[in-house]
């Protein structure tokens, strides 16, 4: 199991009142050391935002900035948390660190977006937030039908014979191969831009091969659910969010024009979703099968 120590980021905007709320969430761990703040907490009548603007750039500069040895514990250590919330007053608190243990699998990113979610992100916010996003929906429909149990791959290796791989999102095998990827703009920006260049560099080839070797009778399929990149990321340059866009575009030409489909609209996920409930076992007959 990886471990990490994290704490809560809480802004005071009445000091007579003292009453904080969560607005972010400093992680630390594999040799990482991140934040993640709210990015709509300027727009809250009670905050202001000159403070806020002060906090998140003292945030930025400490944790992301270069190391001062001399006036710093290093980063990477348990003493650096402590260090950073004896550097807050009164209208930012970060709190003692806590301690979190997860499966060595868990990319740094998903850990810090797991931990905002569920303690930053205010009730119901999330599922609002993301109800519209084919990924999301997606996720609904494995979940309400249970696609894991019932024998869909997560994250499965697809091999060839000459022993290249390709490592996809989910995978079906049931009568025929059908491997899904992902593009989620639901999470941090370093993970959408890390699935974005994945793809970039090698799915044409991947679907080359995987779209034209012979693994049955039915002919495999590939399928791209892809987020739209409707807003640039906090912290994230006009710059840089132009280039994603670009790069996003350039994964869906690849996908469409070596023979894979796009999925882009939650409406379209029903179709797929279905499709997959036919071709996998039941839950009853899975039981039935392991007994």
């Amino acid at each position: 199991m990886n471990q990490y120590f994290y704490s809560l980021i809480r802004f005071v905007p009445d000091l007579e009142r003292m009453e904080p709320f969560n607005v972010g969430i400093v992680l630390q761990g594999q040799g990482k050391l991140d934040f993640k703040l709210d990015p709509h907490v300027a727009k809250r009548k009670d905050v202001d935002t000159v403070i806020f603007r002060k906090w998140r750039s003292f945030l930025d500069d400490e944790i992301r900035g270069d190391p001062v040895p001399f006036l710093q514990p290093p980063k990477h250590s348990r003493g650096f948390l402590e260090h950073l919330s004896g550097l807050c007053d009164q209208t930012l608190v970060i709190s003692k660190p806590l301690f979190l243990s997860e499966r060595p699998e868990e990319p740094f990113d998903e850990v810090l977006q797991r931990l905002y979610d569920r303690l930053v992100t205010p009730l119901g916010q999330q599922k609002k937030d993301q109800a519209i996003r084919p990924t999301s929906t997606f996720k609904e429909f494995e979940d309400a039908k249970q696609f894991r149990k019932r024998g869909m791959k997560k994250h499965p290796y697809i091999e060839f014979s000459d022993a290249k791989r390709w490592n996809a999102y989910r995978q079906v095998l049931n009568g025929e191969n059908l491997v899904i990827d992902k593009i989620e703009v639901a999470n941090t920006v370093g993970q959408t831009a890390d699935e974005i260049q994945k793809l970039s560099s090698g799915v044409g080839a991947f679907l080359d091969r995987f779209l034209n070797e012979s693994y049955s009778s039915v002919p495999p399929r590939y399928f791209l659910i892809a987020d739209e990149l409707e807003d640039k990321f906090t912290e994230q340059t006009d710059e840089d969010y132009e280039a994603m866009k670009a790069e996003r575009e350039t994964v869906l030409q690849l996908v469409t024009g070596h023979g894979g489909r796009i999925i882009s609209k939650p409406e379209e996920v029903q179709g797929l979703a279905e499709d997959i409930d036919r071709k996998l076992p039941t839950i009853e007959e899975c039981q039935k099968k392991a007994g």
